[in-house]
């Protein structure tokens, strides 16, 4: 997915400032009292002032260069903690469905942010890997504490199918 514009609330707003702009290195677009832009890659990430208690939490992928994972994974250990697969202790995740490798982070409002090099696509990349090889946000997701019962419930109201077979209630 190509997402140009992504818009998060956040009641973190200046911790997620200075994460983006200062830890990973992302371009400040433009930034006032309750609400701020970084680039990333592609994808200008907006961050804005939630209200009323709110706190929400996302998860979303940025792609890297395919050919970079392995860069990608040192350059982001560097700047956090790297989480790991309760299942497996594994950091690095392999998505065989998806010819894809994955990382993960926690930026300070728990958004759970994810580098993936997506191997069937032709985005190699020569230069060092740096904060200017972020290619873009290519998914978006909310945080739900039960993700099979999400699931359900989405395709029940919606009336659409999940993609995979194994997403239902009972995982």
């Amino acid at each position: 997915m190509k997402i140009d514009d992504l818009h998060l609330k956040t009641a973190h707003l200046t911790e997620l400032k200075t994460f983006y702009t200062d830890t990973m290195e992302c371009s400040l677009a433009n930034s006032s009292a309750n609400r701020f832009t970084v680039t990333i890659g592609a994808t200008d990430v907006t961050f804005s002032e939630s209200h009323g208690g709110n706190d929400p939490s996302y998860h979303f992928a940025i792609t890297v260069p395919q050919n970079q994972f392995a860069d990608a994974v040192t350059w982001l250990s560097d700047r956090v903690e790297l989480l790991t697969n309760p299942e497996t202790g594994e950091q690095e995740i392999f998505f065989e469905d998806w010819n894809a490798h994955a990382v993960y982070g926690l930026d300070p409002a728990n958004n759970l942010f994810e580098l993936i090099a997506r191997h069937d696509l032709s985005n190699d990349s020569d230069r060092p890997f740096g904060s200017d090889s972020l290619l873009r946000v290519s998914e978006i997701g909310l945080a739900v504490p039960n993700v099979g019962r999400a699931v359900e419930a989405i395709s029940n109201t919606v009336g659409v199918t999940p993609r995979r077979e194994s997403f239902h209630a009972d995982h």
